[in-house]
Order: structure tokens, then C-alpha cells, then sequence
């Protein structure tokens, strides 16, 4: 990069203009550090994790910040450095800054420099913007519409401030305009591929955070386009406070502090994970993690709470290890009687994610289930992910796990087949876990085997007798299916079969099955272990370092 033409390098100093031509330039060599650069392998005294805010503030034609000010700054090499500070009483508005600028063709070293030339041209009848560019780079950019509008506007701009400009541009998918009650400035990374980022200034008591409406979060926030049309969020926030809001959401307070504390160091051993797989960042790739399922759901700081935060600070810095070695420590819902092994689910094999009985969930989050599906709604939900083999002749599992889970489940057609794996058909069919028995019309399923002196037959379980804990003895209640209990595991006996043209699913769990089960974890709490236990249980051959 070449060298400032101005000596003054205070950032806050009046009157400092540089040439800004070299800009353009350079653009296309930084964007290609960025893309090209090699995947950084973060030290572990690097906590700072920045996370898309996928669930509420992803490709909006809005996002509204209700700070009434802001600190405006870069971070450079885990460096942040403060360039503005942004006062609005009624909050900003963030929006794309789509169509055609003119872009001053001098740069200014203080947004204070670049506003108040801004103002000027503003002050003559057409819209004019200082424009955060990089750290200790403002531009002016005036226009904001049509290519015709945009040269009108720099004539304005060139008889109002005396400036040059002579660029114009059109859309970028970088560009974001944001607007307070007094105040409207620009954002561009499309020059040099790096977002400002906004800091929370202290609002009366308590923690800052930056207050998005439905939500609000600790750290500091980036909102940019990320080369797409709409304006999206990403939280950078420090590893532990990440946690804080994850715990929160990823299992009641009201649940045992030690299966609390089970969840916060799994949930800090998956994200340390992650990180060393996510590496580099770039416009197109602006975060290592969402919010979302897809990792971890994570609320911020808004949806803490006091159980939370005590999971993640009684356990500090401690993570699930096998051999000296962070694991990818993951975790869902309810397995249904047993976890499964990862190879069965993602194809690949982790000698610390093979299939435990889950014999302490004895109060399942998600209870046993039951859905049924017409022909005509299978086939829906297939086209709707791209998936076209005419109407639905059959559908019927080809791959069942030893945990009872099926793997792969082909649905024929009248135009060709298709057989889903294991995510596709949560996702596709949307059923809650892959523990589940397909029941087609005219089955009779709730049929057991049963061996006795006399022989082996038949029994339909809906009208057998059970004996009760209590001793007592007595019809089988009606229900949809019922659940059997083995020495490690449970199985479902669904009891109806569906009408024609439709098929059954009955199943139990919730969730892909692999690591650590939450209502498994609360069954363990509640019957006295702790959380180093529970941890070491569901990770084979682990340890909580």
C-alpha cells in the first residue's frame, strides 16, 4: 500500500485532504488478499468470534439499531479503532445503497472533514454522503440513483465544494446507507473489502449492547450487504459472552445446573472447533458461525439469563478434549432410548461420537411423535427441494441403523427414485429425528412376537394387558403408538396404520442423534452426577481439560 500524502496522521485532525486515485486501484489487490489468503489458524488466546445473525437480520431492506449513539471504527489485526462517534435520538436505520455515485476523487483522514463538506454540497440541492471507506479513509459520494442523476449531482458537488468528481459507479453489493434523525452517512467495503463496525456507547445502567429491536447483543456489530442485495448482521463478540446468550438458548434455566454446565462446555468445545475449521474471512464468507441450528442457536444478549451465565463462568476455559485435542462437540434434543454413531449419520468416523444407551432420559424435551403425509404432500415437499420423480408410488426405509434409525429412505416414483440420507430426510419431510417406522395403508404394526411354552405367535399390543408399576394389572391404553423399553435402547409399535394415498411416520427424538443428548443430560443431572460425568458418558474416551 502506498504511503499517506498528508504528515498529519491523527485521525480527528481538521483539514487533512489526501489524494484518494491510488483507492481504486488498489481495490481489486486487496479483495484478492482477502479471497486468496490462507486459512488463518487462530491462537487460543484468540476469543473474539463473529457470528450471522441469521435467524432475524439476514438480507433485510431494513435493519433498525435503536442506540442513540454509536462509536464507528475498524478492526485491524484484532485492533479496534475508533473513527466517529454517531448521535441519533430516534436510532439509525440501515438500508442498501443501491444505483449510481459519483465518488470524490480527494479522501479526508476524519469523518468530521467529510461531513462537513458533505453538508455543504447537501446544502445546494442534492444528496451527498461522507463514506467510511477504510481505517482513517472518508470519500464523498453524491447521487444514490440514476446514471443521469448521479452527473447531475456532481456538477452540483463540483460548483459546491470545489472538489473533483470524476468516478462514477454503480452498484456494488457493498454499499449501505445509514440514516439518523440528523445524521446520514455511507458504508462502503466494495473499495478496500472491510466493513466499520459499530460499538455500543453506555446508555444509562447496566451492560452496553447494540439493541436491533427484537434483540439485542453484546460486542460489537458489523451490517453491511456482503455482496448481496439486502443487509445483514454479524455479531463479533467475545468467546464467553458468545456463550452466555448460546446456554440460554440451547437449554431451559430452569434445568440442573450440572447438565447447564454440560451444555455451556460442549457448546464452547463446538465453537473452538469450528474455528479452527472456518479460518480466513472475506465479504463473500463474513462469518465463521449463524445462529442457527445450522451450529448453535444463539440469542445474545436479550435472551441470557442468570443460569446461563453461571454455566459458562463455573466452567471457564474448559473444553471436551480427546487426547489433548478439542473435539467437535455436538449435541441435539432427544435421541429416543439411544445416540448414534456419527458414521451412520455424516459418513464419517470420530472414536468419541460412537452410539451410548441413553438410559437417564427418562423426561424427554420432545415427546414421541407421530405425522402423516399424503402422497400429494410428499411429493411437494420433494419439488420444493428440487426433487422431480412424478407422483409418489412407494416410500419405504432401505438403511436402518443398529440404533433403529434410518439412514436411507427411498420414495419411488412414477417418473424415477430417490433415496435421502440422513439430513435430507429431516429436512426435506421436516420429521424430527430419523428414529421413526414408516407405516403404509393396510399395515398392521403394533404387532409383536411372543414366545412362550406353547409355541410363538402374534399379539397386537393395543389389545394386550400391561402390569403397572404399582402391581396392578390392565388394558393397554389408547394412545398412537407405544413405546417398549429394551436393556439399551426403546422402541416404538406405532397402532394405526393411515388411510390410502398416505403414510405414517412414528417416531421418537429430536435431532440428528450424535454426541451429547440435552434431556439425557438432564436425566443424568437429576440422578446425581455432574457434569464432567455426564460429558465423559456421552464422549467416549474423552475428558473435560
Amino acid at each position: 500500500m502506498s504511503e499517506k500524502h498528508c504528515s498529519n496522521t491523527n485521525p480527528r485532525s481538521k483539514g487533512c485532504i489526501r489524494t484518494s486515485k491510488r483507492l481504486v486501484a488498489v481495490a481489486a489487490v486487496f479483495a484478492c488478499i482477502l479471497v486468496f489468503a490462507s486459512p488463518v489458524r487462530l491462537s487460543a488466546f484468540v476469543t473474539e468470534l463473529r457470528i450471522g445473525l441469521a435467524q432475524l437480520y439476514s438480507q433485510c431492506e431494513e435493519i433498525t439499531v435503536n442506540n442513540k449513539s454509536l462509536s464507528v471504527g475498524y478492526c485491524v489485526n484484532g485492533v479496534y479503532t475508533e473513527e466517529a462517534v454517531i448521535s441519533s435520538p430516534d436510532g439509525f436505520k440501515f438500508t442498501p445503497a443501491t444505483g449510481f455515485f459519483c465518488v470524490c476523487n480527494s479522501e479526508f483522514t476524519a469523518y468530521a472533514d467529510a461531513k462537513r463538506e458533505a453538508d455543504r454540497i447537501r446544502s445546494n440541492g442534492t444528496d451527498a454522503y461522507p463514506c467510511a471507506i477504510h481505517k482513517g479513509t472518508w470519500l464523498i459520494y453524491v447521487g444514490g440513483g440514476t446514471r443521469e442523476g448521479a452527473e447531475a449531482a456532481r456538477n452540483i458537488a463540483v460548483t459546491a465544494s470545489g472538489l473533483g468528481f470524476d468516478t462514477l459507479t454503480g452498484d456494488n453489493g457493498n454499499r449501505v446507507l445509514v440514516k439518523g434523525t440528523d445524521t446520514v452517512l455511507m458504508f462502503d467495503a466494495g473499495v478496500t473489502g472491510i466493513y466499520p463496525q459499530l460499538v455500543p456507547l453506555q446508555e444509562g445502567s447496566g451492560i452496553p449492547n447494540i439493541d436491533l429491536g427484537s434483540r439485542k447483543y453484546r460486542g460489537r456489530m458489523e451490517i453491511g450487504r456482503f455482496g448481496r442485495p439486502g443487509v445483514s448482521a454479524v455479531n463479533i463478540v467475545e468467546l464467553e459472552q458468545y456463550l452466555y446468550g448460546v446456554v440460554s438458548c440451547e437449554m431451559p434455566g430452569f434445568w440442573p445446573a450440572e447438565a447447564l454446565k454440560a451444555q455451556a462446555v460442549c457448546a464452547r468445545s463446538y465453537a473452538l472447533s469450528r474455528l479452527e475449521e472456518a479460518g480466513a474471512y472475506s465479504l463473500l464468507s463474513p462469518y465463521q458461525m449463524d445462529d442457527t441450528t445450522n451450529y448453535q442457536v444463539y440469542g445474545g444478549y436479550g435472551l441470557e439469563n442468570d443460569a446461563s451465565v453461571f454455566a459458562v463462568q463455573s466452567t471457564r476455559g474448559l473444553t471436551v478434549k480427546k487426547n489433548g485435542k478439542t473435539i467437535a462437540a455436538f449435541f441435539f434434543s432427544t435421541s429416543g432410548g439411544a445416540t448414534e454413531n456419527v458414521m451412520d449419520v455424516w459418513g464419517f468416523d470420530a472414536s468419541y461420537l460412537h452410539s451410548v444407551p441413553d438410559i437417564y432420559e427418562t423426561e424427554p424435551e420432545a415427546l414421541p411423535w407421530v405425522m402423516t403425509m399424503t402422497k400429494t404432500r410428499i411429493k411437494a415437499l420433494l419439488n420444493g427441494s428440487g426433487i422431480y420423480i412424478g407422483d409418489v408410488k412407494e416410500v419405504y426405509p432401505t438403511s436402518i441403523s443398529a440404533t433403529g434409525r434410518i439412514n436411507r429412505l427411498t420414495v419411488t416414483g412414477t417418473q424415477g427414485n430417490i433415496v435421502l440420507g440422513t439430513d435430507r430426510i429431516r429436512n426435506i419431510l421436516g420429521l424430527p429425528s430419523t428414529k421413526f417406522t414408516v407405516v403404509a395403508p393396510g399395515d398392521i404394526p403394533d404387532t409383536v412376537s411372543v414366545k412362550s411354552n406353547e409355541g410363538q405367535t402374534t399379539l397386537r399390543i393395543s389389545e394386550s394387558y400391561v402390569l403397572t408399576g404399582s402391581g396392578s394389572i390392565g388394558q393397554m391404553p389408547d394412545a398412537q403408538q407405544y413405546i417398549v423399553l429394551s436393556a439399551d435402547n426403546l422402541k416404538n409399535f406405532c397402532k394405526d396404520a393411515p388411510a390410502a394415498g398416505s403414510y405414517t411416520f412414528a417416531g421418537m427424538g429430536w435431532g440428528h442423534g450424535v454426541g451429547l443428548s440435552q434431556s439425557g443430560a438432564k436425566g443424568m443431572a437429576n440422578a446425581g452426577y455432574n457434569y464432567r460425568q455426564i460429558i465423559e458418558y456421552y464422549y467416549t474416551g474423552c475428558k473435560v481439560q
